[in-house]
């Protein structure tokens, strides 16, 4: 492990979007980080956190939606076969694949 000390930062700006308004000094606590990649289930085994794509949709949460969607599941970024608007909606960029993690 590394230890990464603590410092000051400018966090979003005056001179760009105005949502990213106002331009303000954040403060970050130090931290120890591994000095090589950790792989998600590396991470579940040692902390026990499961993601959202882990853990299965109660359906009381989603009233008349078909059991067969309420499982883990994730939306996967797909290769597409065609030039599509990068404008229009997302949804021919993504793919719901249940199990995916």
């Amino acid at each position: 492990m590394e230890w990464i000390p603590g410092g000051h930062f400018a966090m979003c700006s005056n001179h760009h979007y105005p949502k990213e308004k106002p331009e303000r000094i954040m403060e970050v606590p130090g931290f120890w980080i591994d000095r090589a990649p950790v792989h998600r289930a590396q991470f579940a085994a040692e902390t026990g956190h499961r993601t959202s794509a882990e853990i299965a949709p109660d359906p009381r949460n989603y009233p008349g939606a078909l059991p067969e969607i309420l499982v883990p599941a994730s939306l996967v970024l797909q290769g597409l076969i065609r030039p599509v608007d990068a404008k229009g909606p997302a949804s021919p960029w993504w793919d719901y694949r249940a199990g995916a993690d």
